[in-house]
């Protein structure tokens, strides 16, 4: 065979997503070429099934094995200094969060601090004010009082001195 066709990847049965990447990229067919192979890659693994005989594929598969080795190996190397990167990154976080933290929470306890004397004076002026205002306005009352209560004691006075008959 030397040539793939639609035709022939539907008879095998291959998946609608390959039919559709084959037909998107080749159009109905495409000669069997290295260089094709190499554009589509993801499908190499089921054309070797459908195109290669038992010896074939086998030796396909052992050379595939080496290769997918070689890319564990190196997805592994690579983890790890993911793990290693991400691992100094979150120390780093970390760090800066927590100065960043402390920071905030001096900042609350010297507006706290300056909240409390902020309102202590104010009560204080307010307890100040509140004192004046009360002493005037008792003084006011004691006078009034006093105003009152002379009046009530000359009222008394006189009713008294009526009742006595008292003309002067």
């Amino acid at each position: 065979m030397r040539e793939i066709t639609i035709a022939w990847l539907r008879e095998r049965k291959a998946c609608a997503s390959g039919i559709a990447d084959f037909e998107a990229h080749f159009g109905e067919s495409a000669p069997l070429t290295r260089k094709n192979l190499l554009e589509m890659p993801e499908n190499a693994e089921w054309l070797a099934a459908q195109l290669l005989d038992d010896e074939a594929l086998e030796e396909y598969d052992l050379a595939c094995s080496k290769a997918r080795d070689e890319y564990e190996r190196q997805r592994s190397e690579a983890r790890e200094e993911y793990r290693r990167v991400r691992a100094e990154a979150l120390a780093e976080y970390e760090r800066v969060r927590s100065e960043a933290w402390a920071e905030c929470e001096r900042v609350q306890s010297e507006a706290r601090a300056e909240y409390r004397r902020v309102r202590a004076e104010a009560l204080a002026e307010c307890d100040e004010e509140y004192e004046r205002v009360r002493s005037e306005a008792w003084a006011e009352c004691k006078r009034v009082r006093s105003d009152a209560m002379d009046e009530y004691g000359r009222a008394c006075a006189e009713a008294l001195a009526d009742a006595l008959g008292l003309n002067e």
